[in-house]
């Protein structure tokens, strides 16, 4: 028998899914916590954007708590002004990347084909921004697992491919932070899902 560690997720992140505003004297960060817990006087650092801040108040639904667990959907209000939006990860012992290049395995889904050089809108945990597939590194037989080198994709192939995202997001592995490593392309022509894929 095998035991197998569910969680290998470091640390606490929030993807920050709204940012509520009801008047000038709150201003709260809303989400669901993926991982870790946070508790009111924590320092969290904000990302992209590499503020600090500590944790002013935390609202479960509008219940004040101490303290709050992967799993729960919180208000999370800190002791300064920050530059978060939407899309943006408040973080505590994580460290997740940001960048704007990168590579993804994607399971192509689209019944026109893949080419490198085309723009697609790419929704990154709570992040939807304009990005380009560079290239096609290589397909992947899903038979064999052999690599073929590809200048297109079909439906239903899967291949390893370069990113180039319009501005830096708060991005990791999928081993690592699965909903900062788990996205998808949306044809932004037709709205359709064309790929899903892992960072």
């Amino acid at each position: 028998m095998v035991d197998i560690d569910e969680n290998q997720e470091e640390g606490f992140y929030l993807p920050v899914q709204r940012v509520c505003r009801p008047n000038h004297q709150f201003r709260g960060f809303q989400g669901q916590i993926e991982n870790g817990a946070i508790r009111a006087g924590d320092l969290v650092t904000t990302l992209p954007s590499k503020e600090e801040a500590h944790v002013k108040s935390i609202l479960v639904g509008d219940k004040e708590v101490q303290e709050a667990v992967q799993g729960q959907p919180v208000t999370i209000q800190l002791d300064r002004e920050v530059d978060v939006s939407r899309g943006c990860v408040l973080v505590n012992n994580a460290k997740p990347k940001t960048g704007n290049l990168f590579t993804a395995k994607l399971l192509w889904m689209d019944d026109t084909h893949l080419v490198a050089g085309k723009n697609y809108l790419l929704k990154l945990g709570t992040k939807l921004i304009p990005a380009v597939v560079m290239n096609i590194k290589y397909k992947i037989d899903v038979n064999t697992g052999e690599f073929i080198p590809a200048g297109q994709l079909k439906k239903n192939e899967i291949a390893v491919c370069d990113l180039d995202l319009q501005e830096p997001v708060v991005i990791d592995e999928f081993k690592k932070h699965k909903t900062l490593g788990e996205l998808i392309l949306i044809d932004r022509i037709s709205n359709m899902t064309s790929a899903c894929g892992v960072v």
